[in-house]
């Protein structure tokens, strides 16, 4: 898979996002050193993350438009605005020109913000485009997290100078308010799909930790509005943030509490090992938010209890993380092997495929579900079958191609019971570029058809 389209993905903004939460806790408990090598680490993904979504839209929007007619995946694309702003407000805590850079991030957010309401709420609120309860789920709780987010920036731009300081506090707490409000007709939502539909395949479950991050941020938000000097509107709406800030971090608690349990029960059921998906970052994510705002709402507050909790709460964060970054690491390693191996394999004489033209690409495929897990439905790591193009191709009769699936990478959203998936595929044959065309749709066949999807970007190899 292509650089740029394997991490012009959402989960990787919620890298930055775990990353740079993260930091900002080990760097409140003293760790100063382990803070810089984090925010480095944190802008090195955005950068390249950001870098990789703009050359994805520069290339084929293909993949991005789908994502804003499926509500999972459409609201996953918020993680921009709260991964600008995380990285800001570690970079402004490096002061200099880390507030400039700061600010930068802040108008990016904004501007990120105002984008994906336009493209995932606002079309979903028209009648002919409003998604069945079926679909709500925890990646919906990314629209207040964002809104919270935004009010963090105004924040922590007014407590810097960079905003007038009324001015800016008004904006946080409209902002704050206003992602309050999302917070709960968001957890209506989805309350009702839990009690009618069930949460969903167990590949989507770590989105619901998003519901502890979002309870988790609006407390910072509250918290950091509090602790702006010499704000006469902070004086005022101040008992009310105090006492909703508190009542939202009780909530948190309890959350933390019950989704590590119910996260640790699965795994424990199903005897897997936790290996890597990008997904996971969603989980690290709330553990960093939930100490970070322990440790701010118990300074601007006064309880020292909160203020303890979030304290000794950095550490199954800074845990998660650093368990999460190794998973990554092996996962890269395990497919740097996997791809030399093919290439050794491929090179030799005796292969099938050895002297056939090859053209591989990049496609969105959706796979019916067999039980309870996406990744059950999957045909196999290194699937050998056969193509059949379908719409979209300039010939008119059937066009066939033996193929291989060189590799699957779980996405969010998706039909109801199948899976969706990111795949990288190599069809070998006399004229495969000809028939598959990007936006040209196929099958995977098997004497049957086993899924089917559409082609997204060719990959020149």
């Amino acid at each position: 898979m292509p650089l740029s389209s394997q991490i012009a993905r959402p989960e990787y903004f919620a890298m930055v996002m775990a990353t740079g939460i993260v930091a900002t806790g080990v760097r409140l408990d003293g760790w100063r050193g382990a803070f810089d090598v984090l925010v480095v680490i944190a802008a090195a993904v955005w950068l390249a993350t950001a870098a990789g979504t703009l050359v994805l839209v520069a290339r084929s929007a293909t993949a991005l438009s789908l994502d804003a007619r499926e509500p999972g995946a459409g609201f996953a694309w918020y993680a921009v605005v709260a991964a600008c702003v995380v990285l800001g407000g570690c970079l402004a805590a490096l002061g200099g020109p880390g507030i400039g850079a700061a600010t930068v991030l802040a108008v990016l957010a904004a501007t990120a913000w105002l984008a994906v309401t336009a493209l995932v709420p606002a079309r979903f609120g028209r009648r002919s485009a409003r998604p069945a309860l079926r679909t709500v789920v925890g990646t919906w709780y990314l629209w207040p997290v964002a809104t919270q987010a935004l009010a963090i920036a105004a924040a922590q731009l007014a407590a810097s100078g960079v905003l007038p300081t009324e001015p800016g506090v008004i904006t946080a707490i409209t902002a704050w308010s206003v992602g309050v409000m999302l917070y709960l007709v968001t957890s209506a939502l989805v309350a009702a799909r839990l009690r009618r539909a069930g949460p969903g395949p167990a590949g989507t479950r770590a989105a619901y930790w998003v519901v502890m991050g979002a309870a988790a941020i609006s407390v910072l938000a509250a918290a950091l509005i509090l602790r702006i000097p010499r704000a006469s509107t902070v004086l005022a709406a101040g008992p009310a943030l105090k006492a909703v800030g508190l009542v939202l971090w009780s909530a948190g608690t309890v959350l933390y509490l019950v989704l590590a349990a119910l996260t640790a029960r699965w795994w424990t059921r199903t005897r897997r090992r936790p290996g890597y998906q990008p997904s996971t970052w969603v989980i690290v994510f709330p553990l960093g938010m939930y100490a970070v705002a322990s440790w701010q709402l118990g300074s601007a507050t006064g309880v020292a209890v909160v203020h303890d909790i979030g304290t000794v709460a950095v550490w199954p964060a800074a845990a998660a993380w650093t368990g999460t970054a190794v998973a990554l690491a092996s996962s890269v390693v395990a497919a740097v092997r996997g791809v030399a191996a093919r290439l050794r394999s491929s090179l030799r004489p005796d292969h099938p495929q050895a002297g056939k033209r090859s053209y591989k690409f990049e496609a969105l495929v959706t796979i019916p579900s067999g039980d309870d897990s996406p990744a059950a439905a999957l045909p196999g790591p290194d699937w050998h079958g056969v193509i059949r193009a379908t719409a979209g191709s300039p010939v008119s009769s059937p066009a066939l191609f033996s193929a291989v699936v060189a590799g699957w990478d779980l996405h969010n959203g998706g039909e109801a019971g199948s899976t969706r998936a990111v795949a990288t595929i190599v069809a070998f044959g006399a004229e495969p570029a000809h028939c598959l065309p990007v936006g040209g749709t196929f099958a995977l066949w098997r004497g049957h058809d086993v899924g089917h999807g559409i082609v997204t970007r060719r990959i020149f190899v």
